[in-house]
């Protein structure tokens, strides 16, 4: 369960410009994490039908584990600029601001201590300057064709040039007044470096011993 506010406004000076700006509370989320695990292994001394088939057979469950915490959201604040001509076209530009090193989790009643997680979003993440931009073309009051373009920086310290996301997107618009349809594709492209049991901390550049 999340909880958030949105408090936005627009400002239009003259009919073709309208500016806008925006704050987005965080999302206080109430978290219920629940686990289980097993494992189910069989060996045989031979494989020979004839020789018989002597095994062993190993099955293990864990115990069920659950788990709940509250979780806190950044801030964040956008700025837009969009132009609209002769009710035909438009053009919009949104920038947005998130600080996620004011991210937090807090007990929830588990007797867990998150003092060494909420410092390490600290140390390893940073505030990102992302960027939308948008386009809407209207051939008549029926059809109408968009493209846009979104680009999220990435949230690590040490690692700005991975972990970016850029998405391009295309799509149109039927609007028949009191039935409207709407179809759009995202491509979306981001590149992820994930150390697996290298013992290397790709943040700090350390190996773990």
């Amino acid at each position: 369960v999340g909880t958030n506010l949105k408090f936005g406004v627009i400002y239009r000076p003259i009919p073709e410009i309208r500016l806008g700006a925006a704050i987005h509370t965080p999302t206080w989320y109430n978290m219920n994490y629940s686990m289980a695990t097993s494992i189910y292994s069989s060996f045989y001394t031979s494989q020979d039908p004839s020789n018989g088939r002597e095994g062993y057979e190993f099955d293990f469950y864990s115990p069920d584990y659950s788990v709940d915490f509250n979780m806190r959201t950044p801030w964040r604040a956008t700025v837009s600029l969009a132009t609209v001509l002769q009710q035909r076209f438009i053009l919009s530009a949104d920038y947005e601001y998130i600080d996620y090193t004011n991210a937090n989790y807090s007990d929830a009643d588990d007797g867990a201590d998150y003092y060494m997680l909420n410092q390490d979003m600290k140390d390893l993440l940073r505030s990102t300057h992302n960027i939308r931009l948008g386009t809407e073309y209207r051939f008549n009051s029926i059809f109408s064709l968009r493209a846009g373009y979104n680009f999220q920086a990435s949230p690590y310290k040490n690692d700005k040039k991975n972990n970016q996301i850029h998405a391009i997107t295309a799509g149109m618009g039927l609007n028949f007044g009191v039935f409207y349809c709407d179809a759009a594709y995202i491509h979306k492209y981001t590149k992820d470096v994930t150390y697996f049991y290298s013992g290397v901390n790709p943040f700090y550049n350390e190996v773990f011993t």
